[in-house]
């Protein structure tokens, strides 16, 4: 491609030079879109390194075209949308800079509705793996804009997903997908069997939570395996604690002799655990709880001293008495 300039020339360029600039360019004169007809066009920085070069480019055997910005070690890397608020916006003071995907089925020659399961628009992040500047085959994180079904009128679902790879490498590609989100819907580790929320400190849930399938809590060398609610829970179907060979549970219902524990319903113990072990409290502890109105009638305990210890007692709804005879403990 010769381009003429006013370089060295003394005087500016003839009408003549400029169509020839225009027709070098793949441009007519009278055009009022441009249109280069070539396959790459670079602008230079102020260092051999920071280069934009708009066209046709190789990415990691992907054929890109695009723009590609390579700032070098001289500056930073960016894209800057700008424009302002006020004029005549379709919506009057909102201002709205955005990054775009529209996909379509078929070709250009002839488009059709898009299908299910393709990227609409993909924010991706890689680094290299060594001083050649080899790129992983992989996308090593990125958050990504899928449709979930065919596209139409009347059918229009699409999701987005946060896709992130793990410490170390165990295979050429290992990025996984982190968080799925679809309508009211946030999916934890969507592909895996295990999805892990933590927090740096204190992870609150600020309304209520539901559970819909099992809610285990686990003692691991991640989790110190420990619940903590300062309101009520409200188990609306089945509460079930259990252990298995890795993880022993118990159930502790209170931490004081001042706790009380309501049981509306009856409560059944298989006879193949061993039955029910009555809790040891001492005559002091009865006669606490009787005074300040915690125990109610048909409490049960063992009496660990007073005048016959080691014996059960139960409350008749004003004194505790012995099983055996019915006699006030305080006799």
């Amino acid at each position: 491609m010769a381009i003429s300039t006013r370089a060295g020339k003394g005087a500016a360029l003839t009408h003549a030079e400029l169509d020839a600039n225009f027709t070098e360019l793949g441009l007519s004169h009278g055009d009022t879109d441009i249109n280069l007809s070539v396959d790459q066009v670079t602008v230079t920085g102020n260092a051999a390194t920071k280069t934009t070069v708009i066209g046709d480019e190789t990415i990691s055997t992907y054929a890109i075209h695009g723009f590609t910005v390579n700032a070098g070690d001289q500056a930073w890397a960016g894209i800057q949308l700008k424009e302002n608020s006020g004029g005549s916006k379709p919506v009057t003071g909102l201002a709205n800079p955005s990054v775009t995907g529209v996909v379509s089925g078929g070709t250009v020659a002839s488009p059709t509705a898009l299908e299910s399961g393709k990227r609409m628009l993909s924010v991706i992040g890689s680094g290299t793996l060594n001083a050649d500047g080899d790129a992983p085959t992989h996308e090593q994180e990125g958050i990504t804009f899928e449709n979930k079904e065919e596209q139409s009128s009347s059918a229009c679902g699409a999701k987005m997903k946060l896709e992130t790879s793990p410490d170390g490498r165990t295979s050429t590609t290992q990025r996984t997908t982190t968080l799925e989100l679809q309508d009211n819907v946030v999916t934890v580790n969507p592909s895996g069997s295990i999805g892990k929320i933590k927090s740096g400190g204190t992870l609150v849930l600020d309304d209520d939570v539901e559970v819909n399938n099992t809610f285990r809590v686990l003692s691991t060398s991640d989790f110190d395996g420990n619940v903590n609610m300062d309101g009520n829970l409200q188990v609306d179907g089945t509460l079930d604690v259990d252990g298995d060979a890795t993880f022993d549970s118990a159930v502790t219902l209170g931490n004081a002799s001042s706790d009380s524990i309501t049981v509306n319903g009856v409560m059944s113990i298989s006879d193949s655990t061993g039955g029910l072990k009555i809790a040891n409290i001492t005559k002091a502890t009865a006669d606490y709880l009787d005074s300040n109105s915690l125990v109610t009638k048909g409490g049960i305990a063992f009496i660990t001293d007073g005048s016959r210890a080691n014996v059960p007692i139960f409350y008749d709804g004003s004194d505790w008495r012995y099983f055996s005879d019915s006699t006030v403990i305080a006799s």
